[in-house]
């Protein structure tokens, strides 16, 4: 089984709603990717945090979640990148995924290049489109940026 992996961020004592956002879209890709007869996948929900709140966790699932993981120590009650980081890459190693999704905030911003460099994958930012495609008979990921040109 195929696995998304959403970064879900914390504010302050609730998840953030970008979290709850990406959840979703990784249960619109995991139903195109069944549409597609391609490969299945289940959607983990992970949070890098000293606690949750139940009802965050049973929102996670109402919109999407397969699984939900709380990676939880007393130092993440204070917001570290570095911290983070290490927390969020040695769990991905131990639980790995062919997708991440991780959301376009301040903290996702910071965060993802981080994370993606120390798991040694791309990154593609601030996409405004995620969608299966079929490519050569395979399922691949298709993110959509915007893009500035003009003719000279």
């Amino acid at each position: 089984m195929n696995k998304i992996l959403v970064y879900c961020e914390k504010n302050t004592d609730r998840l953030h709603d970008a979290s709850f956002e990406l959840i979703s879209k990784a249960y619109e890709l995991k139903v195109q990717a069944e549409l597609l007869k391609a490969e299945k996948y289940e959607i983990c929900a992970a949070v890098v945090s000293d606690n949750i709140i139940q009802r965050d966790v049973e929102k996670a699932y109402e919109v999407g979640a397969n699984e939900f993981i709380l990676i939880k120590n007393e130092i993440f009650s204070q917001y570290n990148q570095i911290n983070y980081t290490k927390a969020f890459v040695k769990f991905f190693n131990e639980n790995p995924a062919d997708i991440i999704l991780f959301p376009a905030t301040s903290k996702g911003r910071m965060l993802a290049p981080r994370i993606t460099t120390f798991l040694n994958t791309g990154l593609v930012a601030d996409c405004i489109g995620l969608d299966f495609i079929i490519k050569n008979d395979e399922l691949k990921l298709a993110a959509t940026r915007p893009t500035f040109g003009a003719e000279l």
